[in-house]
């Protein structure tokens, strides 16, 4: 600890208002699994059973939807489900949950009161619900043990929020395109939660620090799960006029400051480049254009990857963006470009491979001649760019 001390950040964190939160996720040692009396054993082997589901977001109690089930149902993924012969019907959602392991209660108490937190006089069960297929029930089934809390980490301090046992989700096998496969045998185990106040970071090293001063006292039970995948940390992180972003499943401690500053960064890049949009006068009203088919600009090209589109029929549809030449190829984190962060995006929303874009094209084997005509076709000025997706027609719609 004393020689991360003496580390000196590259940055003024403190002048840029850096706040960090943590949540962990900790796998318990147990007989069972939470909800259900099937091991907590993984498997290696071949599954014996698959089956095939789509989810659908339903109404709350107040009526409302929840946005972020709505965005991954627009998403329309086939999940698929890999089943092995060690899980019970409990597992695909086709039995009713049992009474939940005592003995993984018993440990949540015990790890709450090493944390010095307030135990609840009543566990109940609550629903986080999620619509991305890893969990069959579309939620996740939660019990807030204790709140409050602190311990001593990084040289000060550090107040605590809640803990909370929980049962860990399914595993995520494959995601290509519009199909995901998740393996059903990991969901079920018990996990605790403990998420940490957010707090101001002086130095990156020190949420790694706080981490590692959570993992001794969960290490001291003697009753927690080791290994690469039983401990699973979720940052958030923001910084003053930026907004705060959650990286989730963060598995490798001393990676933590790592991505602390890399997301550091991305929040100034991208600050930086609101600005110079600012300045041109752009806003979000700008970019409502229409999409174009632009295939036929591409008829003769020498680019393999346009080729193969075209010969497969895949449909190739643009926008113009007025003012965003050399923008897009702006790095914001490392070598990843304002582009690759947009096209992510497009990406993780339609399936679709992302984008590409006049700042790249001859990275793709596109001419000169090729990107001047595509600006034609768009009616482009000097500073414009154009950007397109190449996909199935029902899904560049």
């Amino acid at each position: 600890m004393a020689q991360a001390a003496k580390t000196k950040p590259q940055k003024d964190y403190s002048v840029l208002g850096l706040k960090c939160g943590l949540e962990l996720h900790q796998q318990l040692k147990t007989g069972r699994k939470l909800f259900c009396h099937c091991k907590t054993d993984l498997r290696l082997d071949e599954p014996q059973v698959t089956i095939n589901r789509h989810m659908r977001p339903t109404l709350s109690e107040l009526g409302e939807y929840d946005k972020a089930a709505l965005m991954e149902f627009k998403k329309q993924k086939k999940i698929v489900y890999e089943i092995h012969d060690s899980v019970c019907s409990y597992e695909i959602d086709e039995t009713p949950p049992f009474d939940p392991d005592p003995n993984a209660i018993d440990l949540a108490i015990a790890i709450a009161r090493l944390l010095q937190m307030d135990i609840l006089d009543e566990l109940h069960v609550n629903r986080k619900q999620y619509l991305d297929g890893s969990l069959p029930t579309g939620f996740q089934r939660s019990m807030i043990v204790g709140i409050g809390g602190k311990i001593k980490a990084a040289g000060r301090v550090v107040n605590l929020d809640m803990l909370a046992i929980e049962e860990d989700s399914c595993r995520e096998i494959s995601n290509i395109g519009r199909t995901i496969t998740w393996r059903v045998d990991r969901l079920g185990i018990p996990l605790v939660e403990i998420v940490t106040k957010t707090i101001a970071i002086s130095d990156p090293n020190e949420i790694k620090l706080i981490a590692e001063g959570i993992g001794r006292i969960l290490r001291a039970t003697g009753k927690v799960k080791r290994g690469l995948g039983t401990i699973r940390q979720d940052l958030n992180i923001s910084i003053e006029k930026g907004a705060r972003i959650e990286i989730k499943g963060v598995q490798v401690l001393d990676m933590l400051p790592e991505y602390v500053k890399q997301e550091v960064d991305r929040q100034l890049a991208l600050l930086e480049i609101k600005e110079l949009l600012e300045k041109k006068k752009l806003t979000s009203e700008t970019y409502l254009a229409e999409f174009k088919d632009c295939k036929d600009v591409f008829a003769k090209t020498t680019s393999k990857l346009l080729r193969e589109a075209i010969k497969e029929k895949q449909n190739i549809k643009g926008v113009k963006l007025p003012g965003m030449k050399g923008i897009l190829s702006k790095k914001i984190q490392a070598e990843k470009t304002f582009g690759k962060e947009l096209a992510e995006r497009v990406k993780v929303i339609t399936g679709l491979g992302g984008i590409l874009h006049t700042d790249e094209l001859l990275n793709y084997g596109v001419k000169e001649e090729e990107v001047a005509s595509l600006c034609k076709f768009f009616k482009c000025k000097s500073n414009d760019a154009v950007a397109f997706v190449i996909g199935k027609k029902e899904d560049t719609i």
